[in-house]
């Protein structure tokens, strides 16, 4: 499942996705994107990981929360 965030700061729309994949290793990546929405390329990207699901799962809402509270929105319910 990957969670896109959107959000409007001075004219420009900014984008936070955040993702968790399994690995080949038994472990979990969380992947964090952000940028401007209408660049090709991200403006960077965090990967973390995690060897306890829950744990990925934890940063994945801690970050959401924090993002949130900055005023980006859930895409899907935004639209």
């Amino acid at each position: 499942m990957k969670i896109y965030l959107i959000r409007t700061c001075d004219n420009k729309d900014r984008y936070y996705t955040l993702e968790i994949v399994p690995t080949l290793f038994s472990d979990f990546l969380l992947i964090i994107e952000y940028g401007a929405v209408n660049n090709n390329k991200p403006t960077g990207v965090v990967k973390k990981y995690f060897s306890i699901y829950m744990k990925a799962m934890d940063e994945l809402n801690s970050t959401l929360n924090k993002k949130l509270k900055k005023g980006y929105r859930n895409k899907r319910q935004g639209n």
